[in-house]
C-alpha cells in the first residue's frame, strides 16, 4: 500500500509521457498547455510508449552500430529539434540586432558541432555490477520517492551541463582580422575584460551587458566615420564571455572534476557512474564497501540526479562533485612568473643553522623541522636549490550569507620557501580542492586528499617542470612539511581520532577519562607524565587499523590506538605527529578565550549589567583604525565574534574592561594567558620567550583548574602544553598560524555565483584570476595599457625579521642603526637645519648608539628631512605632525629608564608620543651614512602604575619627562603601537595604556 501511495505523487504527461512530481508536472502544464484551446502545445519532443513497459527501447542507444543514417538523423532531430533554428534564436537572443552573418554562421557552425557530443536522455537508477536491480528493496525506496523524481532546470542548456561534467564540447575556431593592429587591440581588451571582472568580481551577466554595448557603440561609431579599424573591430568584437575565453585561449574548466558519494564521499569519474543497459543510459549507485558483522555491505548511494533541460532533453547530474586542481600544474604556473623561483631561494641569504640559547625565531627557517630537513636519508633536500616544502591548510566556510547550514571546504597549499610578507599573498596560495557541502563534514579526508598525494608522492621523487629560469624543464623537489588547520580538521588529515576521544591529543597517548554519554575530564597537567607519540608508532597503528575486517574491530583498534588511517601517512617522510602543529588562532582565541568568557556568563560571574558596564569602556578605548575588527557590542555578540575580535578582546581591551567587574582571583587568573598571549603574538621570539610563554599557560591551566573544577577544563587548554613544541618546531606562532586563510575565506566570500554548483563556479573563478595574473601583457601599447593592470604580485627583497628584535636589545654593540631594510619613508617630507644645541644633543645619541666608534661633531650634517609618517615592517606610526595618523603616533619603546635618562641596559617598555619623524646624515669611518629617528615626548609613570595589572598600565596624560638626547631614539627601538583610555585617577587625568601587538604586513 505504501508503494501505491508513492507511485501517486507522481503524473505523467499526456503529450510527452515523463513522470512529474505535482509541483513539477503544473509547472509543466503552465509552460506547455494552451487554455484558450484547451490543447497541449508540441513540446518538440517525439511521443514515446509509456515508462512501464521495460522491453521496449524507447529511442536508439549511442552504442547502436546501425549504419542508417537517415535514422541516425531522425534521432538527432527528435531530440534537439533545428538546431540551426534553436541557435539562431539564442543568439538573436542574447546577442545585439545587428550582428555581421559571418559571426552568426560562425556561432551556428560550432552548434552542428556540438550535436555529436550529447548524451542520450538517462533513465533510473540501477546497481553498480548488475545489468538488473537485483536488491528490489533498495530500488524500490529509492525510485519511488518524490525526491528522485527529475528536477526541472529552465534555461540550462545541455552544453552547460557537457561543460559541468567536463564533457566534450566542439572546439571554435576564433577568426582574425587581416588588420594586424585590430587583433592586438582585441587581445588588450579581453586581457583586460578578464581581469577587471576578477579584481572587481564582476558577474558574467554585467560583463556580458557592457560588451554588448560596446559592440554596438563601436558599430555605429564606423559607420559614421568610414574608419577601417573601427569597422574592422566592431565585426570581430567579442559580445559574449564564451567568446573573450575563447580569444583569449583560456580553459575556465582547466581542473578535474569528481563525483562524491554524499553518504561515503568515495571519489569517481563521470563516466564511471553512469552505463547503457537495454539501450538506455542508467545511473549506477555507490559502490564503495564496508563490513557489517562480517559481510560486505554496499553504501548504494545515489550519486546522480536526473534533470530535464530545455527543450524537454534530460540528463545525469552529479549530487555533489568535488572540484580538484593540480598541484603539479599550479605549481608550474607559478614557477614561470618572472621571479619567483628566485624569490624561493631568498631565504638562504638570512638562514642560521645554529641552536643557541640567544637563537632568535624570526620566521619558519629557524624551526627545528626546517633544519632536520635540510637533507634527509643523507641525500640533500632543502639544502639544495629547487627543493620545496609545502603546507596544508583545511578548512570549511558558510559560502551565503543568510544560511548556516551549508558549508563548503576549500584545501589550500602554501610554498614556505617564499619570503614571508609575499608568502600568504593571495596569488602566491594554491587553491588545490573545493570540497563539496555536505549534510554533515566528513569523518574522513582520505577520499579527498588521494588525487594529491599521488602527485606529491611524484614531486618527492622530483619532476622536471618549466620555469621562468630556462627554457629547458628544470628538477624540482617538494614535500608537505606542516599541517595547519582547527582541530577536526587537523586531526583528519594526520589520521588521528577526534579530541572527544579517551585517547584524543595528537601529540600524546594522555587518556582522559569519561565513557558515552559522558563528560570527558581533560583535567591534569603533569606532562612528564604523558607518554609521547611517534612518526613509527601512529604509521604502525594506522596500517593496522586499516586491516580490520569487521567495524567491530575496526572501532575497537581505533579507541585503543587513538588512530584511524590516513592517506597523507604513505609519503615516506610523512610525520603525521610531528607536522600536524597546535594551530594558535584557533587553539587561544576561538578557543581559550572565547570558552572563558562563556563560562564567566554560564557560571554568573559576569552578569548582563556587567556586560554593559563593560561595552562603554570598550567604546573608551582610543585605537589605531587600522588594527582590524574590534569588538563591539559584547552584550549581544560576543557569541559571533570573529577570531580578529577575540585576539584583539584579549590582548588589548580585557584587563581594562574587566577591572573591578571580574572577582581579583579570577582575573588574576586571565592575567596569566593574557600575558602569554601577548608574549607568543610577538613577530620575533628567543628561546627564553618560548619558555615564559609555555610557563604562563601552564600555570593558567593549573589555577583554571583548582578555580573551576576539572570538567570545565578544555581540550584546547590539554594542547597550550604542546605550543612549545610547535614554536621550536616552526617559530613565531605568526609564521603558521591559520589568520591568512580565514582571509581567503573572505575571498572566497565576494564571489558572485547563482547558488548552484558553486564548486564548480569557485574554481572557475579562480581559474580565470589565476590567468589574468599569470598572462604576459602584449609588447605593443604597453607603455599606453601597462597602468591600467596592477601588478599583484610583487616580489621584493625577503625582509631580516630579525631586525625587529633591537626594539628590546640590550646590547648596542655590534649593531648596525643604518640597517633601515624594514622602514620604508614616504616621498613627502620638509627640510629643516640642525642649530648648535640640537647637533650637540644628537651627537650625544651617536655615541651611545656605537660605543666602540669614534665620531667627529663636524661630521653630523646640518640638514634633516622631516616626515609625518614611516612604516616599519608594512605597520604604519604616526606623528602629530600629520594629524590623520594621530591615533598611530602613540607607540612603546625601550630606551630611557624610570628617570628618563638613555639607559642602554634597560628592557623597561614605555609610553611615548611621537611629534615627528627625521632623517639625518653622519660620517662613520669617512662614509656619509644615513639614519632615522623619531623626535618623541615621553609620558611620566604614574605611582600606581600596576593598578591594573601587568598588561594595562597607568601613566600620566598630560605629564612629560624633560627633554634632552632621550628625545631622540632610533626607530630600530620602536616595539610597537600601543591603544589608551583616558580615566580620572584622584584629580589627575590618566591614560591607561594597552599594547597593541606588532604585525607584519603579508
Amino acid at each position: 500500500m505504501a508503494s501505491v501511495e508513492r507511485k501517486q505523487k507522481s503524473i505523467t504527461c499526456e503529450v510527452c509521457h515523463v513522470a512529474y512530481s505535482s509541483r513539477s508536472y503544473w509547472r509543466h502544464r503552465r509552460e506547455y498547455f494552451n487554455h484558450s484551446s484547451n490543447a497541449w502545445i508540441d513540446h518538440g519532443v517525439q511521443r514515446r510508449p509509456a515508462k512501464t513497459v521495460a522491453t521496449v527501447d524507447r529511442h536508439q542507444s549511442d552504442t547502436s552500430e546501425s549504419s542508417d543514417e537517415e535514422g541516425a538523423e531522425a534521432a538527432l532531430k527528435w531530440r534537439f529539434g533545428n538546431i540551426e533554428e534553436i541557435m539562431r534564436k539564442k543568439l538573436q537572443k542574447h546577442l545585439p540586432s545587428q550582428i555581421p552573418d559571418v559571426l552568426m554562421d560562425h556561432d551556428i557552425s560550432k552548434s552542428k558541432d556540438l550535436e555529436e557530443t550529447c548524451d542520450r536522455p538517462p533513465d533510473l537508477y540501477v546497481d553498480t555490477e548488475e545489468t538488473t536491480c537485483t536488491n528490489s528493496t533498495a530500488t524500490e525506496s529509492s525510485s519511488g520517492s518524490e525526491d528522485d523524481l527529475p528536477e526541472t532546470w529552465e534555461g540550462v542548456d545541455e552544453n552547460d551541463i557537457l561543460a559541468d561534467l567536463n564533457g566534450p564540447l566542439a572546439p571554435v575556431t576564433v577568426r582574425k582580422s587581416k588588420v594586424p593592429v585590430v587583433n592586438c587591440l582585441l587581445h588588450w581588451l579581453v586581457l583586460f575584460t578578464l581581469f577587471w571582472q576578477a579584481s572587481c568580481h564582476i558577474s558574467d551577466n554585467a560583463v556580458q551587458w557592457l560588451l554588448r554595448f560596446l559592440f554596438q557603440f563601436l558599430n555605429i561609431i564606423g559607420l559614421n566615420t568610414n574608419s577601417e579599424i573601427l569597422t574592422e573591430l566592431a565585426i570581430f568584437f567579442p559580445t559574449s564571455m564564451y567568446m573573450v575565453r575563447q580569444i583569449i585561449g583560456l580553459d575556465r574548466d582547466d581542473f578535474d572534476k569528481y563525483i562524491v558519494c554524499p553518504k561515503c564521499t568515495k571519489l569517481y569519474r563521470y563516466d564511471d557512474c553512469v552505463h547503457v543497459v537495454n539501450g538506455l543510459e542508467r545511473a549506477k549507485l555507490c559502490s564503495s564497501t564496508k563490513y557489517k558483522r562480517g559481510r560486505p555491505v554496499k553504501c548504494n548511494e545515489p550519486l546522480l540526479k536526473e534533470v530535464i533541460l530545455n527543450g524537454g532533453r534530460r540528463k545525469f547530474y552529479p549530487l555533489k562533485i568535488f572540484c580538484a586542481n593540480s598541484i603539479i600544474n599550479s605549481l608550474e604556473k607559478l614557477l614561470m612568473r618572472d621571479g619567483f623561483p628566485d624569490a624561493c631561494e631568498e631565504w638562504r641569504s638570512s638562514y642560521n643553522s645554529e641552536q643557541s640559547d640567544e637563537k632568535l625565531y624570526s620566521d619558519i627557517y629557524d624551526g627545528k623541522v626546517w633544519q632536520d630537513f635540510q637533507s634527509v636519508g643523507g641525500k640533500k633536500f632543502l639544502a639544495d636549490e629547487r627543493n620545496y616544502a609545502l603546507q596544508i591548510n583545511v578548512d570549511w566556510f558558510q559560502p551565503f550569507k543568510n544560511r548556516n547550514d551549508h558549508s563548503i571546504g576549500v584545501i589550500y597549499f602554501v610554498i614556505l620557501n617564499l619570503p614571508r610578507h609575499v608568502r600568504y599573498k593571495f596569488e602566491n596560495v594554491i587553491i588545490a580542492g573545493i570540497i563539496p557541502a555536505l549534510k554533515r563534514e566528513p569523518s574522513s579526508l582520505n577520499f579527498f586528499m588521494e588525487p594529491f598525494v599521488d602527485e606529491l608522492k611524484s614531486l618527492w621523487k622530483g619532476m622536471r617542470l618549466q620555469c621562468s629560469l630556462s627554457r629547458v624543464p628544470l628538477l624540482f623537489r617538494v614535500a608537505v612539511l606542516c599541517v595547519v588547520a582547527d582541530m577536526p580538521a587537523s586531526r583528519k588529515i594526520g589520521g588521528f581520532k577526534s579530541h572527544a576521544a579517551n585517547f584524543g591529543c595528537s601529540r600524546c597517548f594522555k587518556f582522559f577519562p569519561g565513557g558515552f554519554g559522558e563528560k570527558k575530564d581533560y583535567s591534569g597537567f603533569d606532562r612528564e607524565n604523558w607518554p609521547p607519540r611517534t612518526k613509527e608508532r601512529h604509521n604502525t597503528y594506522a596500517k593496522h587499523l586499516n586491516q580490520s575486517k569487521t567495524q567491530a574491530e575496526f572501532r575497537k583498534r581505533s579507541q585503543k590506538y587513538g588512530t584511524y588511517y590516513s592517506s597523507m601517512i604513505e609519503l615516506e617522510y610523512f610525520d603525521a605527529v610531528r607536522f600536524c602543529v597546535v594551530d594558535p588562532m584557533h587553539n587561544l582565541f576561538l578557543g581559550t578565550a572565547k570558552n572563558v568568557f562563556k563560562l564567566w556568563m554560564s557560571s554568573n560571574i559576569l552578569t548582563k549589567q556587567n556586560l554593559q558596564m563593560i561595552e562603554d569602556r570598550l567604546v573608551q578605548m582610543n585605537v589605531s583604525t587600522d588594527i582590524g575588527r574590534v569588538p563591539s557590542k559584547i552584550s549581544s555578540n560576543y557569541g559571533t565574534y570573529s577570531a580578529d575580535e577575540w585576539k584583539h578582546w584579549t590582548l588589548i581591551f580585557s584587563m581594562y574592561a574587566l577591572h573591578d567587574i571580574l572577582p581579583n582571583e579570577h582575573l588574576r587568573c586571565w592575567e596569566k594567558f593574557v600575558l602569554a598571549c601577548r608574549t607568543l603574538c610577538n613577530p620575533v621570539m628567543t628561546k627564553t620567550d618560548i619558555l615564559k610563554a609555555d610557563t604562563l599557560l601552564l600555570n593558567f591551566c593549573r589555577q583554571f583548574q583548582r578555580l573551576y573544577g576539572r570538567y570545565a577544563v578544555k581540550p584546547n587548554m590539554h594542547m597550550h602544553c604542546h605550543l612549545k613544541e610547535c614554536l621550536q618546531d616552526y617559530g613565531p606562532i605568526s609564521a603558521f598560524w591559520c589568520f591568512p586563510f580565514e582571509r581567503y575565506n573572505g575571498v572566497f566570500g565576494h564571489f558572485t555565483t547563482n547558488k548552484r554548483s558553486i564548486e564548480i563556479q569557485f574554481m572557475r573563478k579562480l581559474t580565470v584570476l589565476r590567468f589574468t595574473e599569470n598572462s604576459k601583457l602584449p609588447d605593443q601599447f604597453i607603455e599606453e595599457f601597462s597602468p591600467f593592470f596592477q601588478i599583484q604580485n610583487i616580489l621584493g627583497a625577503s625582509l631580516d625579521l630579525s631586525q625587529l628584535y633591537l626594539s628590546t636589545t640590550h646590547c648596542f654593540d655590534g649593531v648596525d642603526w643604518s640597517n633601515a631594510c624594514l622602514v620604508t619613508i614616504p616621498s613627502v617630507y620638509k627640510e629643516a637645519s640642525f642649530d648648535l644645541d640640537d647637533r650637540a644633543v644628537l651627537f650625544d645619541v651617536y655615541q651611545l648608539m656605537y660605543p666602540s666608534k669614534n665620531f667627529q661633531f663636524d661630521g653630523l650634517g646640518q640638514v634633516i628631512r622631516r616626515y609625518g609618517s614611516i612604516h616599519i615592517a608594512g605597520e604604519r606610526y604616526g606623528s602629530k605632525l600629520e594629524c590623520r595618523t594621530l591615533r598611530s603616533a602613540r607607540i612603546i619603546a625601550s630606551w630611557v629608564n624610570n628617570d628618563g635618562v638613555i639607559d642602554s641596559e634597560t628592557r623597561n617598555l614605555r609610553p611615548r608620543k611621537v611629534d615627528y619623524y627625521i632623517s639625518h646624515v653622519v660620517n662613520i669611518n669617512e662614509t656619509p651614512t644615513r639614519h632615522y629617528f623619531a623626535c618623541v615626548s615621553w609620558y611620566k609613570h604614574h605611582a600606581e602604575r600596576y593598578q591594573f595589572g601587568q598588561v594595562a598600565e597607568t601613566w600620566y596624560a598630560k605629564r612629560f619627562e624633560r627633554g634632552g638626547p632621550s628625545r631622540f631614539i632610533p626607530v630600530q627601538r620602536i616595539h610597537c603601537r600601543f591603544a589608551a583610555a583616558e580615566m580620572k585617577v584622584g584629580s589627575d587625568t590618566c591614560l591607561i595604556v594597552n599594547h597593541v601587538h606588532r604585525r607584519v604586513s603579508v
